[in-house]
């Protein structure tokens, strides 16, 4: 399968934290059936500021207008993901989900694809029993 990109990708990602759960997407590996999580977020368009990306992003996934609150840091991550290999550098903020939308999980179907996130234990994902993808939000945990 050929790279679909050939250069770093810079993408964006939220660590909304609540009551001690964090929200995320469920991704389930098409190739290994590993289920595993990951912060919502994504790629960074040309011209287009992380934050308001990190806005894009939430609300095409969850439907949420999220408060982007400060920025956290920046992770390097290079990996294979279903035999394709990956450079990202993940810009990370913490976010913060409006009283008046919080639901425990959220399904979305804005364009054919389904979304699924949900709160999960933070203490779940620190001691291991759930897998984090990249591993980086952990140290803001």
């Amino acid at each position: 399968m050929a790279n679909r990109f050939k250069e770093p990708r810079p993408i964006v990602m939220g660590v909304a934290v609540r009551d001690g759960r964090m929200l995320v997407s469920r991704v389930l590996s098409s190739l290994t059936g590993e289920m595993y999580y990951r912060c919502i977020g994504g790629g960074i368009e040309f011209q287009e500021r992380a934050e308001d990306a990190l806005r894009r992003e939430f609300y095409e996934e969850t439907g949420l207008h999220i408060h982007v609150d400060g920025y956290l840091g920046l992770l390097e991550n290079i990996f294979t993901f279903d035999e394709r290999k990956v450079h990202e550098l993940i810009l990370y903020y913490q976010v913060s989900v409006p009283e008046d939308e919080y639901k425990p999980e959220y399904v979305h179907n804005e364009d054919g694809s389904l979304d699924i996130a949900l709160w999960i234990p933070v203490e779940d994902v620190k001691n291991g029993r759930l897998k984090l993808y990249p591993g980086g939000p952990l140290k803001y945990l």
